[in-house]
């Protein structure tokens, strides 16, 4: 059963500003006050979400440019004479700017969606026993509400997939409708997204990701050391070997590196943006190759439930769920209680 005590989460967009999320009985709330005085109210009832997606991205950016912020600082201080006073001043500007990266990085996002896929309601948050209390009891909430027949559908186990790495996971689990990809990492990092079944196509493509940058390096020392280690030999004896030892190495490290970082995503096509996974080393075929095939499964079910008329609900149903079985996603016995389920609540529908 679903607590009917109201959880509440608050934010502040803005100076002067509050936001607060209610878990009411009556639906998910929205409530926006300016200076203490309450602006706009909107109540969403829980059978009305479809799905919701979680992010929390990295500001790869913000974090390269306070890096090199605060080697100049760093080095400005060893370096350059420079009062005291402004040191202090621009260490604590720096100061603050690292926490603000810190909270940023933490930061999650939830969105809220419906069945048409519009968004609904957005929550900011960082991670917690408050925030991920009151996104659980959102989940739950809309879960109890979802119809009879939508709960007895995702209850179907219809195939998941896992890459697993040394420091983060990935997950892909198909819910009859709608495919969910949720991806953890350390930090308590966590992102979540789905897309409509309908919404996936073909082609099915591996994106290539080069770190031309190391081959590069690689490529000039290697170039560098050969020219020390021919004027050492020829013209100019008094070239120390450390110089060209240091390239050399230098240019086996960065191409070895090169080598273990060249990895692939598998790319699918999409109504909106392409659907990527995680970067699979190249090493890992097979599992690359079980991540293809998982997809390629999905494309070819999307593709045959296009050929189902859609003007009867029942009848939709039964020949989905028909040719779920025929695809392998179901075994015999699902598909019996399933199709019961299904003949059940049709003759409990009131007729029209």
């Amino acid at each position: 059963m679903v607590p009917e005590n109201p959880l509440v989460h608050e934010e502040h967009p803005w100076p002067g500003s509050l936001v607060r999320l209610i878990l009411d009985p009556l639906g998910f709330i929205r409530e926006e006050f300016t200076s203490g005085v309450p602006t706009h109210r909107v109540v969403v009832p829980y059978v009305e979400i479809w799905d919701t997606t979680t992010a929390q991205g990295f500001p790869a950016v913000l974090f390269v440019v306070l890096l090199a912020l605060t080697l100049g600082w760093t080095l400005s201080l060893g370096f350059l004479e420079v009062s005291l006073t402004l040191s202090a001043l621009n260490g604590m500007a720096l100061g603050a700017a690292w926490a603000i990266f810190c909270w940023r990085a933490r930061l999650r996002t939830v969105k809220v969606f419906d069945y048409d896929g519009y968004e609904l309601a957005e929550v900011h948050g960082l991670p917690g026993t408050a925030f991920d209390g009151f996104i659980a009891g959102l989940e739950t909430r809309v879960a109890a509400h979802r119809y009879p027949l939508q709960i007895l559908f995702e209850s179907l186990d219809l195939g998941r997939i896992e890459v697993a790495g040394r420091w983060s996971s990935w997950t892909g689990a198909f819910l009859y409708d709608r495919v969910a990809l949720s991806q953890s990492g350390p930090g308590r990092r966590f992102s979540r997204s789905y897309y409509a079944l309908s919404s996936l196509e073909a082609p099915i493509r591996l994106a290539w990701r080069i770190p031309w940058i190391l081959f590069g390096i690689s490529a000039a020392t290697m170039a560098s050391g050969l020219v020390l280690t021919s004027e050492a030999l020829h013209s100019m004896p008094s070239v120390p070997w450390f110089w060209i030892w240091g390239a050399l190495g230098t240019s086996l490290l960065s191409g070895s590196l090169g080598v273990a970082r060249v990895s692939a995503a598998v790319e699918i096509a999409s109504v909106g943006h392409p659907v990527r996974t995680p970067q699979i080393s190249w090493w890992r075929r097979a599992q690359r190759r079980q991540v293809l095939a998982w997809f390629a499964r999905l494309v070819h079910l999307a593709d045959r439930l296009e050929e189902i008329s859609s003007e009867d609900y029942w009848d939709f149903h039964r020949a989905k769920l028909q040719i779920l079985r025929e695809e392998g996603f179901v075994g015999d016995w699902p598909y019996r209680s399933a199709l019961a389920r299904l003949n059940s609540q049709e003759r409990e529908e009131p007729s029209e």
